[in-house]
């Protein structure tokens, strides 16, 4: 019997579970006996005996099974070649998708509907869609406010690690940190310190289970916006002693630190490249512990500053695809010339028009150009094997791949189509 699933708000999505219904077998005869059914998956199920004679029938016994895939998984196909495609996931409750001031702004919806991502279907569900169609990897998203439910996320997080799914956790700034005068994020003030350590302690613990992404054989951490802080190197060498004692190697760090694509958009052939890299690279100390170099959702320069001019809508719809090309294959080179591996990462669209410190104009979501910069990244994949989509499900931004109401699996269809072609 497949199981049905009720939601906080009712029943998820029936778009989200093949049809199918009970099968029922009568077994006549003494001794063992097997029966054999083509089940559909994508869910779990109940087998229910009752076994009857003269006398009469005995009470009814329930079997609830584990979770059967849906789809087969093509992602260890691929980690297997060597590739390994990751997605920033976001530990969401029904609060965000129905409440949140966010949600007001939302251009789409989940096709499983508002949910929970502690409920353990819904995990089932997204490791389902996402191995089946290339995504191995899941960055567990601790910025901003997330060390307030750590508790929670920590039992998230320990939940998909029992399912083998793969997760990393992704750091970054923390909205009780201050910002300096020139909005960097101190490391050395001990409030900023103390937040960020924090995170790491509290999450050692799973960074020691099989099923934590490694690379090298290494903890792999993510360091989101890794370019806005400052004196960091005291607090990075803390943090390789810290994972290197509780799991016996240092961790691989990933920082995100390279530019994004702007107007004046910098590679290392341009003339303003050397004052990048005088910001970016800091001469703090901390990058002998950094491990590998990226960027941020597909290197769209979506924020407006003094410092970055974005590129016209008119110029981004001409050239960007370009731009991409040639901003992979630089920053490729570079990065690994300074024994760094190379991260590309991929992102369908950004649309947050209504914030002042963003671009004017939505970057629509593209399955087109989402192709194309998915097979560029293949082309220029780092010497660790990872392109990082950003991301699975965060709604506001209109960042998603997972499937939704209007689009249904149509980016992860597209996903997995480049990667087996």
């Amino acid at each position: 019997m497949p199981l049905t699933y009720e939601g906080i708000f009712g029943s998820y999505s029936n778009n989200i579970f093949p049809e199918e219904r009970p099968k029922t077998f009568r077994i006549k005869g003494e001794g063992e006996k097997a029966v054999s059914v083509r089940i559909k998956g994508g869910r779990e199920y109940e087998v229910q005996i009752r076994s009857c004679n003269e006398a009469g029938c005995s009470r009814l016994i329930k079997i609830k099974t584990p979770y059967y895939r849906e789809f087969k998984n093509r992602a260890k196909e691929l980690q297997k070649k060597g590739i390994t495609i990751s997605a920033v996931y976001m530990m969401f409750s029904t609060w965000y998708f129905i409440h949140s001031p966010e949600s007001e702004r939302f251009i789409d919806y989940p096709l499983m509907g508002p949910y929970d991502t502690e409920i353990d279907i819904v995990q089932w569900k997204h490791i389902d869609w996402a191995n089946g169609f290339g995504i191995s990897v899941f960055w567990m998203d601790l910025t901003w406010s997330a060390p307030h439910t750590m508790e929670r996320n920590l039992r998230i997080m320990q939940g998909f690690l029992e399912k083998n799914m793969s997760i990393g956790i992704m750091i970054g700034p923390i909205d009780t940190m201050r910002t300096n005068k020139l909005g960097a994020f101190d490391l050395s003030l001990p409030e900023n310190s103390d937040a960020l350590l924090s995170v790491i302690r509290q999450t050692l613990p799973i960074m020691k289970h099989p099923n934590y992404y490694r690379i090298q054989g290494r903890p792999a951490i993510f360091i989101w916006a890794e370019i806005s802080f400052v004196n960091r190197e005291r607090v990075y060498r803390e943090i390789r002693d810290l994972v290197e004692s509780h799991t016996g190697v240092p961790p691989f760090i990933i920082a995100d630190i390279l530019p994004r694509i702007y107007e004046n958009w910098i590679l290392p052939t341009n003339s303003n490249f050397q004052g990048w890299k005088n910001w970016a690279i800091k001469r703090d100390g901390a990058d002998r512990y950094i491990d590998g170099y990226t960027g941020w959702i597909g290197f769209f320069g979506v924020h407006n500053s003094s410092a970055s001019i974005p590129l016209s809508e008119d110029e981004f719809r001409k050239n960007f695809l370009k731009f991409y090309k040639e901003h992979l294959a630089a920053w490729r080179e570079y990065s690994e010339s300074k024994g760094r591996c190379f991260i590309p990462t991929v992102s369908p669209g950004f649309i947050r028009t209504g914030d002042k410190g963003f671009i004017k104009y939505p970057i629509e979501r593209d399955v087109k150009r989402f192709r194309e910069m998915t097979y560029l990244a293949l082309q220029n994949i780092g010497s660790c094997g990872e392109i990082r989509i950003d991301t699975w499900n965060d709604f506001y931004e209109a960042t998603f791949i997972e499937p939704s109401v209007n689009e249904g699996f149509r980016y992860i269809e597209t996903l997995l189509s480049i990667l087996t072609s």
